[in-house]
C-alpha cells in the first residue's frame, strides 16, 4: 500500500512539475512549435512548386518531341533551347541531346548550345567533363590542338574519363601528324 502511496506521490510531483515548466514557459513552448509546423508546411509547399515547375518542363519537353517526330524541327528547337535554361539538370541534358543532333542544328549551332550550358556551371562536374568531350568531337576536323586541349582534363588522374581524354589527344596528334606527312 505505501508503494502505491508513493508512486500517487511521484506522479503528482511530476505532473505539477510539468505545469509548472508549461505555465511559466507556455509562450515559448507555443512559439517554439508554431514556428516547427509552419516550417514543415513551407518545406512541403515548396516541394510540391518545385515538383510542378520540374512537371511542367517535362510536358514542354515532350511537346518537343511530338514535334520532333511530326518533323516540326524549328517549334521542336525552340522549346528545346528554353529548356536548356532549367533548373533541372535532367531535362539540361535531354534538351541539349536533342539540339545536338545534325537534323535540328548546324555544327556552329551546336557549339552555341554546348557554350550555353558550359558557361553557365549548373551541371555537376561528370556532366561538363562529357560535354567538353562532345565539344571536342565535334570540333575535332575543324581546329587546332590549342583549340581542343584545354577542354581535355588529361593531367587530374581521379578523372573518370582520363582514358577518353587522352585517346582523343592521341587520335588528334595523329591526325595532324597525317596532315603533315600529306603535306610534305
Amino acid at each position: 500500500m505505501s508503494k502505491d502511496f508513493e508512486n500517487e506521490i511521484k506522479d503528482s510531483i511530476l505532473n505539477d512539475k510539468i505545469f509548472f515548466v508549461y505555465k511559466k514557459y507556455k509562450s515559448l513552448i507555443i512559439s517554439i512549435l508554431s514556428l516547427l509546423i509552419l516550417i514543415i508546411v513551407f518545406y512541403f509547399a515548396n516541394e510540391v512548386r518545385e515538383k510542378n515547375k520540374h512537371a511542367g518542363e517535362f510536358e514542354n519537353y515532350s511537346k518537343a518531341l511530338d514535334n520532333l517526330n511530326q518533323k516540326n524541327l524549328k517549334e521542336a528547337e525552340i522549346i528545346f533551347k528554353e529548356l536548356i535554361n532549367s533548373d533541372n539538370n535532367s531535362i539540361i541534358l535531354l534538351s541539349l541531346n536533342r539540339l545536338l543532333d545534325d537534323k535540328i542544328s548546324t555544327k556552329a549551332q551546336m557549339l552555341q548550345y554546348l557554350d550555353t550550358v558550359l558557361k553557365k556551371n549548373k551541371l555537376k562536374k561528370e556532366y561538363i567533363n562529357l560535354l567538353k568531350i562532345k565539344k571536342v568531337i565535334i570540333i575535332f576536323d575543324d581546329v587546332d590542338n590549342d583549340k581542343i586541349i584545354p577542354l581535355l582534363d588529361i593531367s587530374n588522374k581521379n578523372n573518370f574519363l582520363q582514358k577518353i581524354n587522352i585517346e582523343l589527344l592521341n587520335n588528334l596528334n595523329a591526325r595532324k601528324n597525317l596532315k603533315e606527312n600529306q603535306n610534305k
